[in-house]
């Protein structure tokens, strides 16, 4: 019971940590990183995410989406966003990707708007030429229950054991 009311506790405390402050939109086009990932279970996320200057500030863009998946993992996709970062080279840009939009499943996503925020970074010249990358740890949901709660995420059915589990890997590119 200890667990499970810790466990609450940072999830509420997370939830109010200060999300970035948005910057307007902007429209998707092949320069954009792809990332994501998939669900064992089948289906995956795929995330998409630029950097650029304005005003010396390093402003962040990005959408998401996702394909056919089952039952078990349409509930968590909120989840892996939240836990994303973004990355140019080495250099942290955003972590929890909640500010990113997310769009219905196209296999052209240019032309799409995207939502933007400041990253809270002044823009170096090194961000101009670094690599963009969009990570995801590897997260596994439902499962176990202790005293009918479950342990770090809600069980499909109490003690059922269903269990699902996304992993980061390559996606189709959404650019035509």
């Amino acid at each position: 019971m200890k667990h499970a009311l810790l466990l609450l506790a940072v999830a509420l405390l997370a939830g109010c940590a200060p999300g970035l402050e948005p910057a307007g939109t902007d429209t998707i086009a092949p320069g954009y990183a792809v990332g994501g990932g998939e669900w064992d279970s089948g289906g995956g996320i795929t995330a998409v995410a630029r950097i650029f200057e304005r005003d010396g500030q390093t402003i962040v863009c990005g959408a998401w989406m996702t394909d056919r998946q089952s039952a078990l993992s349409t509930l968590y996709n909120e989840d892996i966003i939240a836990a994303g970062s973004i990355f140019a080279g080495r250099v942290p840009i955003a972590h929890n990707l909640w500010f990113m939009r997310r769009l219905p499943y196209s296999e052209n996503l240019s032309g799409q708007p995207a939502n933007c925020a400041y990253a809270g970074l002044r823009w170096t010249a090194a961000l101009s030429t670094a690599p963009v990358r969009i990570r995801f740890p590897r997260l596994s949901f439902g499962g176990r229950t202790i005293g009918g709660f479950g342990v770090g995420s809600v069980s499909v059915g109490p003690g059922t054991g269903d269990r699902v589990t996304f992993k980061e890997g390559p996606r189709p590119h959404p650019f035509r």
